[in-house]
């Protein structure tokens, strides 16, 4: 599923693509996977307030330093620069033993500077 949704996105078939990520999110509901596959449709449609919903939700299901790291790319790709500074600083407090967060925001500190 994941290699048709990727083709229906290169093709611009968003429609069609958001079809089967509903579907997914309906029938594994519990699972993030619909979800992420939502918020990169709406990411490649440059519908970054959509991206971050599904994104959200993702992180209702499941708490992961992945699904983290691409909210806050959704974030700062939407200019949304202080409500991704604001929601990195929440998601830290959060959650302070994940160490792969603040490696990532560290990682993008430096190759923002370069």
């Amino acid at each position: 599923q994941q290699r048709l949704v990727s083709l229906l996105v290169e093709q611009k078939r968003y429609a069609d693509a958001h079809r089967i990520a509903t579907e997914i999110q309906k029938h594994r509901p519990q699972q993030v996977v619909g979800f992420v596959y939502a918020a990169d449709i709406y990411a490649a449609e440059g519908k970054w307030s959509d991206a971050a919903t599904k994104l959200r939700e993702a992180l209702q299901i499941n708490a992961d330093t992945s699904l983290a790291v691409k909210l806050h790319n959704v974030l700062v790709q939407s200019g949304q620069t202080q409500e991704a500074q604001a929601w990195a600083h929440q998601w830290t407090k959060t959650y302070p033993g994940d160490m792969g967060f603040p490696s990532y925001l560290a990682e993008k500190a430096l190759s923002d500077k370069r």
